[in-house]
């Protein structure tokens, strides 16, 4: 695909959505290039829609328009957008992305210097509300447009907030595109350390191998800090957790350190643990050095390097007298599977300073293996007369949907993408959204994409460990039915003549309440979202349920509140605990007939369960196969040398698997088979079905 297809197919897209959606084409527009540089990791925090324009007061006469905000807590930062969307092939020259630039400038103006009319329940109140008590927080102006950066744009005038500069970024459809080109094959990080000043100090400290090599490094501050400051949170990843703000302990201790004692920061700090794909070495004088690095990630110390940035930025803090202690991993040749389960072992191994638990390296977790399977197993039932069936595609990792089609003939892209529709592939953090919201965790929902991810990959790991066999065909159409009602939902909050702002803490709040009326209401039953699957729609009958309780959220979380920023207000829990007190939700008399009675469901989720479990051992059996009958002698001579055999069980299951293929372990032998090659992973031996196995 090239840029021209990609910006034919994204136009197509924001005009269908807009029609979907009620919204304009510069509001899709936005919501969906903003999604994009969130995933490439350009962005980080949830993009909120903050539509303002007028003329500037006090008789400047200049014309404002803002589009849209976002608070970045990783670099301490507040971008505001302006659109500028064209049906033409019109090209985004220096003297209109100025003349943009300009809108905004006026508006961040307009709120210091002015009493601008803006209605207290918006967005836009926010944004202005935020801009008058930065102090020390960067400014970014950020303009999106599907047009062509004009050859003769390379450079622009510089525009100024409070006496600081703006960081002004154009993202025009060229670099929108290499962005999505970028995370179909994510684009390496690539550090020459001599344009930092010279290459580091090393050590080659540990080689495995074929699958990685490890140095000891000594990296200035500095040079860190420049390095973070230039990539942002893309260096960070591989890193199991975000940076948590000065407010966290072990981040105040940093601080601390960097202002108070700056030349003990190598003896306090932990040090960072750092990953990269290629590196080049050169000798000197002074011994080794590391020059470069290719696909460079900080997967462990992103609260160091994110707390060096943020106190030169906001502290003024000088860091010549600060170094930084670095692992860094050179990772082999391997899949991605293996290179993410790789960099998570390192990353859980290396981590000190927090504790994190498995559900933080959630993205190998045997549950998303789970959903993708089924995913591509299980189509949805046609509708409409139309004589084929779709899928909804589970999307386990990222860019997967596009890869899938990368080596089609456009004749056979078109069938996958009949069969596949976009409007029905599901990410990990929407599969997170929809569950969170019928689990009714609205607040935690409105944290954002990853805070809500995390936690529902907590309480997925918890659940996956007590019974995996939960996750099953029927969770997944129920999932999927999640979605659609969700969708719907946002349909008609975008409708509504009242909407203005906040359709994203409207909707999970929404779908809260409703659920939560449905427990009280039917205490013995529950809404019948099999049928909704079956139907692959929302039940007519649903609209006008929905449009009074989008009303009725609306008017609550914009109403009287504790909480200035609504924004704020939806992530406390009290909001979402003081609506189930205050808001009541009306259900028609015969809504019964959409509810079934909770002993049903539990006995089809009890078959969909057997009926997992039975492919779930057809799974192990089918691993326990594919080693040859000497292999498992060896990995009898290993657990039994190492004293790694747990009990009587699997030594009996190691000798029946010794006798492969005469004789077939059982299920129950093939569970603990598996059990003690985990065993023997975690210390260092690894076994591939060719009959190698290697001592890591």
């Amino acid at each position: 695909m090239n840029v021209d297809e990609y910006r034919a197919d994204l136009e197509a897209e924001v005009n269908n959505d807009a029609l979907n959606f009620g919204h304009g084409q510069a509001t899709t527009f936005a919501e969906k290039i903003t999604a994009l540089m969130s995933e490439a990791e350009y962005l980080n925090g949830d993009y909120q829609e903050a539509f303002f324009e007028g003329t500037s007061p006090k008789g400047y006469h200049n014309k404002m328009r803002v589009d849209g905000f976002l608070t970045d807590e990783a670099d301490n930062s507040i971008a505001l957008f302006v659109v500028h969307y064209t049906d033409g092939n019109e090209n985004m020259t220096k003297t209109l992305a100025e003349k943009n630039f300009k809108l905004l400038e006026s508006f961040a103006e307009a709120v210091l210097t002015s009493d601008l009319d803006i209605e207290e329940s918006t967005a836009t109140f926010e944004l202005a509300e935020a801009l008058k008590a930065s102090r020390d927080e960067k400014i970014k102006f950020i303009l999106l447009t599907n047009a062509r950066r004009s050859t003769g744009l390379n450079d622009i005038k510089k525009f100024f907030f409070r006496g600081r500069e703006v960081d002004c970024q154009i993202w025009d459809i060229e670099r929108i595109f290499a962005v999505y080109d970028s995370l179909q094959v994510r684009e390496p990080i690539r550090i020459d350390f001599d344009d930092y000043g010279g290459g580091l100090p090393c050590l080659k400290a540990a080689n495995a191998g074929d699958e990685c090599e490890s140095f000891l490094c000594v990296m200035p501050g500095k040079i860190l800090a420049d390095i973070y400051d230039e990539y942002g949170s893309r260096l960070l990843e591989g890193n199991v957790r975000s940076f948590l703000s000065t407010k966290c302990a072990v981040n105040k201790k940093i601080r601390a350190t960097i202002l108070n004692q700056p030349e003990k920061f190598f003896a306090f700090n932990n040090g960072i643990a750092a990953t990269a794909t290629r590196i080049e070495l050169r000798s000197s004088a002074q011994g080794l050095l590391l020059a470069s690095v290719v696909d460079f990630q900080v997967i462990n110390g992103g609260q160091t390097t994110a707390s060096l940035s943020n106190a030169r930025f906001k502290d003024k803090a000088d860091l010549e007298k600060i170094f930084v202690q670095m692992k860094l991993t050179r990772i082999g040749e391997m899949t991605i599977d293996k290179q993410a389960e790789l960099v998570g072992d390192i990353s859980r191994s290396s981590n000190s300073q927090n504790k994190v638990s498995d559900a933080d390296f959630f993205a190998t977790h045997p549950f998303h293996v789970e959903m993708e399977k089924i995913s591509r197993r299980i189509p949805a039932p046609a509708q409409h007369g139309v004589q084929y069936q779709t899928w909804w595609f589970y999307e386990r990792a990222r860019g997967q949907y596009v890869q899938a089609q990368m080596k089609m003939t456009p004749a056979q892209k078109k069938a996958f993408q009949r069969k596949n529709p976009k409007a029905q592939v599901m990410t990990k953090t929407d599969f997170a959204k929809y569950r969170m919201s019928w689990q009714e965790h609205p607040d935690i929902v409105s944290k954002g994409a990853q805070a809500n991810f995390a936690k529902f990959a907590e309480e997925i790991d918890d659940a996956w460990k007590n019974n995996p066999a939960q996750f099953n065909d029927y969770y997944f159409k129920e999932t999927a039915a999640l979605a659609i009602m969700f969708h719907a939902v946002e349909r008609i909050v975008s409708a509504q003549v009242w909407y203005n702002s906040y359709r994203a803490n409207i909707v999970t709040y929404s779908l809260a309440i409703f659920h939560n009326a449905l427990k009280k209401k039917f205490p013995d039953d529950e809404l019948n979202l099999l049928a909704i699957w079956n139907a692959q729609q929302m039940p007519p009958a649903f609209d006008e349920i929905f449009k009074a309780i989008t009303f009725d959220v609306n008017n609550f979380i914009t109403g009287k509140r504790p909480v200035t920023n609504v924004t704020q207000w939806c992530k406390q829990a009290a909001c979402w605990d003081n609506m189930k007190q205050s808001l009541r939700v009306e259900l028609p008399a015969n809504f019964s007939r959409h509810m079934t009675d909770k002993k049903s469901i539990k006995a089809e989720k009890k078959d969909a369960a057997v009926t997992q479990v039975i492919s779930r051992e057809v799974d192990a059996q089918s691993k326990i196969l594919s080693f040859s009958g000497a292999t498992w002698q060896k990995i009898f001579f290993d657990a039994k040398a190492r004293k790694l055999i747990a009990n009587v069980a699997e030594q009996s299951a190691l000798k029946t698997a010794i006798k492969i293929p005469q004789r077939i372990p059982q299920p129950f032998q093939c569970e603990h088979l598996l059990r003690l090659l985990d065993r023997l992973e975690e210390n260092g031996l690894t076994y591939q079905s060719d009959a190698g196995y290697s001592d890591a």
